[in-house]
């Protein structure tokens, strides 16, 4: 079974102001689930999601890396795409000044600076 749903989002903090990345304009995310009734379709259902994505992130704005709570591969590379660099940078300063020791880290990890 297959789903998809677009959540429109409009913000007015700024976009240095939070760790949100990804503009402040009006737009759409899409979220793509794939869901298999047994563990024989895993593969087609992953190949559908990849390949809808992949249609997808010519028209995403920025790295088309995704919003963060909605990526599933937290590679360092991803996860730092996924807030751009600068924003990356910064979110880093400040995990090491309250987490050096990288003790919350089973999440997107942002490693400290």
């Amino acid at each position: 079974m297959r789903r998809w749903s677009l959540i429109r989002y409009h913000c007015q903090a700024g976009d240095d102001e939070t760790a949100f990345s990804g503009g402040r304009s009006p737009r759409c995310g899409v979220f793509i689930v794939g869901l298999a009734p047994d563990a024989g379709l895993l593969d087609a259902e992953r190949s559908w999601v990849r390949g809808l994505w992949e249609a997808l992130r010519p028209h995403a704005i920025g790295s088309g890396d995704g919003y963060i709570n909605g990526i599933t591969d937290f590679s360092d590379d991803r996860v730092r795409h996924s807030y751009g660099s600068a924003k990356y940078e910064r979110l880093a300063q400040i995990k090491a000044q309250y987490d050096p020791g990288n003790l919350f880290h089973l999440n997107a990890n942002i490693r400290p600076a």
